[in-house]
C-alpha cells in the first residue's frame, strides 16, 4: 500500500498509475510519466511567474473590456473601484515567485489581457485551429488559426461557429432560445479554461457535417468516459476559470458538460432519448 503523497513513487523500480480499480505500469511511457509528475505539481502552471514584465505591459483595454463585461452582470461588482493591478491582484494574477521571492505577472494574466507579441514570447505554441471541414473532407473548406490572448480568442471561436452552425429555432419550456450559441460558448469557454498550457499540442475546434469536436492537450486525472450521475469536475487554470466566470463566459466549475448535453439534444430533436 502506498500512501498519497505529492511525489512520484516506485514501486520495484517501475512507475504505477491508478486508474479506478487498476494500476497501471506507466514506466516505459515517458508521455504518461510526464502527466504524474505534473499532476503531483502543487502549483498550475499558468501560475508561473515573470518578474521581467509588469501590468502595464498588458493592455488596458483587455483590462477596460473584462470590468465592462462584470458591470453587465452585477452593477456593484468589486472590480468596479479598482485600479488595473487591484484587479490583477484579486484575480490571482499578480503573484511572487516563491522561488526567488520576485513578485511579477502570471501566465495566465499574460494569456487573457497580454499583446500577441508578449504572449508568443512565453508561450510559443499558443495557438487554436479552428476548421470547418464538410466537402473537402481531406483538408478543409474554411480555416481560422488564432494565436491571440484568450478573450479575442473566445470572440474569434463564436464567431467561427456561428458563421458555419444554423441558429435552429428551438424551445426550452415557453422561451425560444438558441442552443447554437449555448452549445458555442459551452465548447468555446471551457476549451480556453481548461486547456494544458504547459503542452506543444495544437487546440482544434473542428466543424464537420454531422458534429462538432475540440481537441486540446489536457492533465486528466483518470481514465474512462465521463457520466453526468458521477463525474466531479476539477479546475485545470484555476486562474483562468475565476476570470471567466467574473466576466460571464462561464458558470460554476461543471456546468459546461452539463449544458453542452442538455443543449446538444435540444439542437438535434431526433437523437432525443
Amino acid at each position: 500500500m502506498v500512501s498519497c503523497s505529492q511525489s512520484v513513487c516506485r514501486c520495484g523500480g517501475k512507475i504505477f498509475d491508478r486508474n479506478f480499480d487498476s494500476d497501471l505500469d506507466i514506466t516505459d511511457n515517458e508521455g504518461l510519466v510526464s502527466q504524474l509528475y505534473a499532476r503531483k505539481q502543487d502549483t498550475y502552471y499558468v501560475n508561473k511567474v515573470y518578474p521581467v514584465f509588469s501590468v502595464s505591459d498588458l493592455r488596458h483595454d483587455l483590462i477596460d473590456r473584462a470590468l465592462k463585461m462584470t458591470r453587465a452582470r452585477t452593477q456593484n461588482h468589486p472590480w468596479q473601484n479598482m485600479t488595473d493591478e487591484e484587479i490583477l491582484r484579486s484575480a490571482g494574477l499578480l503573484l511572487t515567485d516563491t522561488s526567488t521571492g520576485r513578485e511579477g505577472i502570471t501566465l495566465a494574466a499574460i494569456l487573457l489581457f497580454g499583446p500577441d507579441n508578449l504572449i508568443l514570447s512565453v508561450l510559443a505554441h499558443h495557438k487554436t485551429d479552428a476548421i470547418f471541414r464538410v466537402f473537402n473532407m481531406d483538408r478543409y473548406d474554411d480555416r481560422d488559426v488564432i494565436v491571440t490572448n484568450l478573450l479575442e480568442s473566445h470572440d474569434r471561436l463564436i464567431a467561427f461557429g456561428e458563421k458555419h452552425l444554423n441558429d435552429l429555432f428551438v424551445m426550452e419550456g415557453l422561451q425560444s432560445i438558441s442552443a447554437r450559441d449555448k452549445i458555442l460558448r459551452e465548447i468555446v469557454s471551457n476549451s480556453l479554461a481548461h486547456r494544458d498550457y504547459a503542452n506543444a499540442y495544437v487546440a482544434k475546434f473542428v466543424i464537420e457535417k454531422d458534429r462538432i469536436l475540440t481537441e486540446n492537450s489536457n492533465r486528466s486525472h483518470g481514465f474512462g468516459d465521463l457520466n453526468l450521475t458521477y463525474f466531479e469536475p476539477f479546475p485545470k487554470n484555476p486562474p483562468i476559470s475565476k476570470v471567466f466566470s467574473e466576466i460571464g463566459l462561464a458558470d460554476e466549475l461543471g456546468s459546461g458538460m452539463r449544458n453542452t448535453y442538455k443543449y446538444t439534444k435540444l439542437y438535434s430533436p431526433t437523437k432525443r432519448e
